[in-house]
């Protein structure tokens, strides 16, 4: 994009936040045949906000930026999705369980309390529940195709459980950005450009940015995760790590990781061997699912034409 589009979509974006003249709705760009407008910009710059406390303060330029590639992400999903469906529709009883999941994580105990609070801040429901469809359905699709190559070691698990029954354990916050390895760039020049994003404008706008997890979403956030279900490989680098500060690059499937501590506790260790080794197996089946998760992303990217109009 040169720095007179640049400068003509931030004018354009400008405008539409202050609501001061009326504007012609744009094609931005085309993502095989899903095409990206200005309108679908500013509304996503709405919901990346009211979805991430974090982000009220980004500047225009950035929030613009990191809207532009939340939705080639998503138009990504929802190009390769179609050739698996013939429309992009999730039961609802399946989307009041997700938006549960959604609006307790952003502290709202009702439904309708969180949709006052999107209304509030000109987020349309259903622009959500559509979001919410598409990531569901990609969720769906990554288990159907790679469930049967998970593998989990059950006496290893065991076996580390037995080792790791300390009374009290650590429970680490974290936040994460996945990113993949270009071919014009090294690891390292990858990662320079991530971590000045980051000391430009805050972990969660580069998340935004960059991370090609479902994560990125929540500006990267993962949740508190135990010690015990964590691998020793990402272990090792976290607990190297002071809170707000985050690794080096770590080398994963279909990528690389950068990990954040947000904060750290210490928690009561469950003694229950059969409950903790469940806990495990899905923590594990989780990762790994989302490991391929970011390498059929990845493959999917490469086949898919994006054009700036």
């Amino acid at each position: 994009m040169t720095k007179k589009n640049i400068f003509i979509f931030i004018t354009l974006f400008l405008i539409l936040i202050s609501k001061s003249v009326s504007f012609e709705n744009k094609i931005l760009f085309k993502v095989d045949n899903e095409i990206i407008t200005t309108v679908d910009v500013l509304n996503e710059s709405k919901y990346i906000k009211v979805m991430n406390k974090g982000l009220q303060n980004i500047n225009e330029e950035d929030l613009w930026k990191i809207s532009i590639n939340s939705i080639k992400n998503e138009k990504i999903r929802k190009v390769e999705l179609l050739k698996h469906v013939d429309e992009i529709k999730v039961q609802d009883e399946n989307i009041i369980m997700i938006m549960e999941t959604i609006y307790k994580r952003l502290g709202f105990k009702k439904l309708d309390e969180f949709k006052e609070h999107l209304k509030a801040n000109d987020v349309d429901y259903n622009f959500l529940k559509k979001k919410v469809e598409i990531e569901s359905l990609w969720n769906e699709l990554i288990y159907a195709k790679y469930f049967d190559k998970v593998f989990i070691n059950k006496e290893n698990l065991l076996k580390k459980i037995k080792e790791d029954n300390n009374e009290i354990i650590k429970s680490f916050l974290l936040s994460e950005i996945v990113f993949e390895i270009d071919e014009n760039l090294t690891l390292e020049e990858k990662y320079d450009l991530i971590d000045n994003e980051i000391k430009k404008s805050g972990f969660k706008s580069a998340a935004f940015s960059f991370s090609i997890s479902n994560s990125s979403k929540s500006g990267g956030d993962i949740g508190w995760v135990n010690e015990d279900k964590i691998n020793q490989k990402l272990k090792n680098q976290v607990l190297k790590l002071d809170i707000g500060q985050y690794t080096k690059p770590i080398i994963i499937p279909g990528g690389a990781m950068i990990l954040k501590l947000e904060d750290i506790k210490n928690i009561k260790n469950k003694v229950n061997i059969n409950s903790k080794l469940n806990e495990m197996i899905k923590y594990s089946t989780n990762e790994q699912l989302n490991q391929f998760s970011n390498i059929y992303f990845n493959k999917v990217k490469k086949n898919i034409q994006i054009n700036e109009l």
